[in-house]
């Protein structure tokens, strides 16, 4: 079984999808996504929504830093530095 790993989107929708479309062209079977589906990138929604599809499909994902910075932790070590990068803040603020 071909295993294709993912990590560190940030929210980049064309890469993702780039790297979806080569992985399953050479045959890959399942997906690990390693965290990171936010920040930076212009479009952390469909990353995340592609994340979650694959998911239901059956692919193994786990939250980054960046994920988890977003979440509504109470945790300082966890939160964004302030102020966040223009792209992580719409990731944030949607």
């Amino acid at each position: 079984m071909l295993l294709a790993v993912f990590s560190d989107i940030h929210g980049n929708r064309q890469a993702f999808e780039a790297c979806l479309k080569v992985a399953r062209a050479k045959g890959a079977e399942r997906f690990v996504l390693l965290g990171d589906f936010v920040g930076y990138g212009a479009d952390p929604e469909w990353v995340v929504d592609t994340a979650m599809e694959l998911v239901a499909q059956g692919a193994v994902a786990v939250r980054g830093n960046h994920d988890q910075a977003v979440n509504s932790s109470s945790e300082p070590t966890l939160r964004m530095p302030r102020p966040p990068p223009p792209a992580v803040a719409l990731s944030i603020n949607g």
